[in-house]
């Protein structure tokens, strides 16, 4: 046997997120990882997902009940569309590998091709979705919502919603530097065929 060939991949194994005081707090945000192991690693936390920036880790909250909620009306929007009809799909929190660009990361909604979908089964597939929807609340960080926002045209998306729950204000990107703030009932288009919608229809 010629053992020079064994590669041996050592996936972290975790303890449910810990909790101090009443707050949660991420096991393993800060710490290094390999891509491949990342790639291979099935996340156990309970109250936090991990994306994986040029080799460290990342946490991100879950999504709550409430942004749940805000999901399951872009859904029920989604599903009555042209694009919905066409092929294409809406889901939470799924991971993109933005390999070209050194980051993995989970938008809180993302619509993709069925075609992305098939091929992001090899993991080495770069899956950038035409839409990414991150739904801020006041514990994330200004710095880093621009930060990512500007990860995403670099790795090729379309078009980025960032919903405020707390302003009833989806802020609507078609790139870092172009943006449409929408109101009442103005219209967010998504840059994916036909689907589009008010914020009054997202917040009523």
């Amino acid at each position: 046997m010629n053992y020079d060939k064994i590669m041996i991949i050592a996936i972290p194994s975790i303890e449910k997120t810990k909790h101090i005081y009443g707050i949660s707090i991420p096991n393993l945000a800060g710490e290094s990882m390999k891509l491949d192991e990342f790639l291979l690693w099935k996340q156990e936390e309970d109250y936090f997902s991990y994306e994986w920036n040029d080799g460290v880790l990342e946490a991100k909250e879950t999504m709550k009940q409430d942004e749940l909620e805000l999901y399951n009306k872009i859904h029920r929007k989604f599903v009555g569309s042209t694009a919905f009809q066409e092929g294409f799909e809406i889901v939470s929190e799924l991971e993109c590998n933005l390999l070209h660009i050194g980051k993995v990361r989970r938008p809180d909604i993302s619509i993709v091709s069925q075609e992305q979908v098939r091929l992001s089964k090899n993991k080495n597939y770069n899956l950038v979705p035409f839409l990414a929807i991150e739904i801020i609340s006041t514990s994330n960080s200004g710095i880093k919502i621009e930060m990512k926002m500007r990860e995403y045209f670099q790795a090729g998306v379309k078009t980025v919603w960032h919903i405020y729950r707390e302003l009833k204000e989806v802020r609507v990107y078609t790139s870092s530097k172009q943006v449409l703030i929408c109101t009442d009932s103005d219209v967010c288009y998504s840059g994916v065929m036909d689907f589009s919608l008010t914020p009054e229809e997202l917040f009523e």
